[in-house]
């Protein structure tokens, strides 16, 4: 039997074998002290949930649990459904948010088929013996064996989640559990950052314990997560963290064959490198850039150079190196191209730039009139996604050297509205970016446009590798690190260097960034509006819904007419050497622009929230991570109607699965 109470469905009553359960939720229902009679009858109302699947019980469970994890309960017919519905509502129960109250059930009342006489005593249940306590420890250290104190360990055992933190030897117990067996979890891995930060400025070589049955090791790499530690009762687990090695690829289409000017195909997957090197992590950058197999070692060597420096110019807003590698400059190197009217259209279309009549050029290096009308619009700054910073100009269709700051200043302003800090990119021998020419092919194809890529890799100071061979202008020193040219038939990959071949074991993939745990807000609406509106978007994460603390654990901040940048859509480019000609975004293409929040942890809600306005408004609130990529498909919010909030994150569970 269930009753229902209360017009928003927060109160319900359920009668279970022994008890006739209250159920109640709201903020501050329970107190501590009710919190161990309020388990016991979460317990019984999941028995006849899950155990008998009376159907109305069912119902009540999935609707206490929508209304405290705004998502359906687990299916009944899945293995593991009534743990995870009870480690769920146990987790409300001791937050104070859900309440459950009882009365013992009156003798001669029926359930089912069944009938408790009222003249019958129930035998007296012998006592129960006491249940054998043990203890789990989980001993946390750096990779050279230095305990990392003031770090929260979250332990669960049979259900029950308990924490502690790491004492000044690093060690984290607990005591009094039954069990044989525990699962420890750090919740905030940015508070691991924020202790090994000082201890990671320079290169350290690790040092790991042997791992032995009386002695379990495990290892991590520190980044957005740390993965679980199983732990043994009464045997001490270390965890030793190591300091980060990532890979990023800027993968095909970012070069045309033969060239080293960087296409608007680089823009989104070097935004998200940008994100990622501006924050104040005191993480480290190094940028390679290859060649096909098509043309002379030296000629790739060279090749693979400019596009490295190339994308160091976008990267850090360098105008000289920009301007110096459009001249062709130096002359009489073993590879030297000049950038012309072709990459004036290519740019302009990126940034929307078009003719008067609002088409896109046509990229085919022809500086006729519709190309100065665009040119004529840029210096006007008659375009979508002008930014605030562009400097006045003449009124005319030259290109001439201001144009061309201008311009290039406008579309690096695509990856990141702010320059990278150049001291971010590691020096790799004495050169802030290298080239690896042809040694490191992804095909055998003479031209093979997915190998005419670049990878930065992203580490902590303390993993950067040391004594790189490499050398600006010279294949000699690349000689030595070379396997032989591998055969025709010879499997994938094909990393020649020996070198390079070790630092890219990260690599899983040569796609872009991981946006796992990245937040993109977007807007419809160009860059011209973006930057005269004031509103500052405030990304929160919390593991303790409503607590109301003054500092939540996670907060970061993106401001529309500083951090806001133009989207630019992900177009194909045609096969060989007239890949530059590929089709540009169509000119009706909706304006938008987004920010980027990155580095987002693990928690149980967020919160997104705007400042900077005469009446400050949330955008959503109390909302599971894998529930804000559904926010898309809301209306709009109050204040800012064209609000569109996307969430990068794996798809959602689904419901009815397992």
């Amino acid at each position: 039997m269930v009753r229902c109470v209360g017009h928003h469905l927060r109160s319900w009553s359920v009668t279970t074998w022994r008890h006739v359960v209250d159920i109640d939720v709201s903020a501050g229902a329970v107190t501590p002290g009710d919190v161990p009679n309020a388990l016991e009858l979460l317990d019984d109302v999941l028995a006849i949930a899950y155990g008998d699947r009376d159907a109305a019980a069912l119902d009540v469970v999935d609707q206490v649990f929508r209304t405290l994890e705004r998502r359906p309960a687990p299916n009944p017919g899945a293995a593991a459904a009534e743990r995870e519905a009870r480690d769920a509502l146990q987790h409300h129960v001791r937050t104070g948010h859900l309440a459950l109250s009882g009365q013992a059930r009156l003798r001669g009342t029926t359930r089912g088929d069944e009938l408790m006489s009222p003249f019958e005593d129930a035998p007296a249940a012998p006592p129960p013996p006491p249940p054998a306590t043990t203890w789990f420890a989980l001993r946390l250290v750096d990779e050279v064996g230095d305990p990392i104190d003031g770090i929260e360990v979250e332990f669960e055992v049979l259900g029950e989640k308990q924490k502690a933190t790491t004492d000044g030897s690093g060690r984290a117990r607990i005591d009094g559990m039954e069990g044989g067996s525990a699962l420890a979890t750090i919740p905030s891995p940015s508070r691991v950052r924020d202790k090994l930060k000082p201890r990671w400025t320079s290169p350290r070589t690790p040092v790991i314990p042997e791992s032995t049955p009386e002695a379990p090791v495990e290892t991590d790499v520190l980044d957005d997560d740390l993965d679980p530690v199983a732990l043994k009762k009464e045997l001490e687990t270390t965890l030793v963290i190591l300091p980060r090695f990532a890979c990023r690829g800027i993968t095909a289409t970012t070069f045309d064959f033969g060239r080293s000017f960087v296409r608007r195909e680089a823009i989104v997957p070097m935004a998200s490198i940008a994100q990622e090197l501006h924050q104040d992590d005191g993480q480290l950058a190094w940028l390679f850039a290859h060649t096909d197999l098509s043309g002379p070692e030296k000629l790739n060597k060279r090749l693979s150079e400019r596009r490295a420096e190339a994308l160091f110019a976008v990267f850090t807003h360098d105008v000289s190196r920009w301007e110096a590698l459009w001249k062709g400059e130096p002359k009489g190197s073993p590879w030297s191209e000049s950038w012309g009217t072709r990459e004036v259209q290519h740019m302009l279309n990126a940034l929307g730039c078009g003719d008067d009549a609002g088409k896109s050029l046509g990229e085919d290096g022809d500086n006729g009139s519709k190309t100065k009308q665009a040119i004529r619009r840029f210096k006007r700054k008659d375009y979508p996604t002008v930014p605030a910073e562009q400097a006045d100009l003449p009124d005319d269709h030259k290109i001439d050297a201001p144009f061309r700051e201008q311009l290039f200043l406008a579309y690096a302003k695509l990856v990141g509205r702010e320059p990278v800090d150049a001291a971010r990119f590691a020096t790799i021998g004495s050169a802030a970016f290298m080239g690896c020419g042809e040694y490191n092919p992804l095909s055998l194809s003479a031209k093979d446009r997915e190998s005419r890529r670049a990878v930065v890799f992203i580490f902590d100071p303390a993993a950067q590798p040391q004594a790189p061979p490499c050398v600006l202008g010279s294949i000699d020193a690349c000689k030595p690190t070379l396997d032989p040219v591998p055969a025709a038939d010879a499997p994938p990959p094909y990393l020649r260097c020996s070198f390079y071949r070790t630092i890219s074991s990260c690599c899983q993939s040569t796609g872009g960034a991981d946006l796992v745990h990245d937040v993109i807000v977007r807007f419809f609406m160009d860059l011209k509006s973006a930057n005269g509106l004031s509103h500052e978007f405030v990304l929160e994460a919390e593991d303790m819904p409503g607590d109301d603390s003054p500092t939540p654990p996670f907060e970061q901040r993106q401001a529309l007419k500083q951090h806001a940048r133009e989207v630019v859509a992900e177009g194909g480019a045609a096969e060989g050497d007239d890949a530059g000609a590929g089709t540009p975004p169509p000119a009706d293409a909706p304006a938008m622009v987004e920010l980027h929040f990155t580095h987002v942890p693990d928690a149980a809600m967020y919160r997104l929230r705007v400042e900077g306005t005469t009446e400050p408004y949330t955008v959503f609130d109390h909302t599971p991570f894998h529930m804000i990529s559904e926010l898309s498909a809301a209306p709009g919010v109050p204040r800012m109607p064209r609000l569109w909030a996307i969430l990068h994150a794996p798809p959602p569970p689904d419901p009815l699965g397992p």
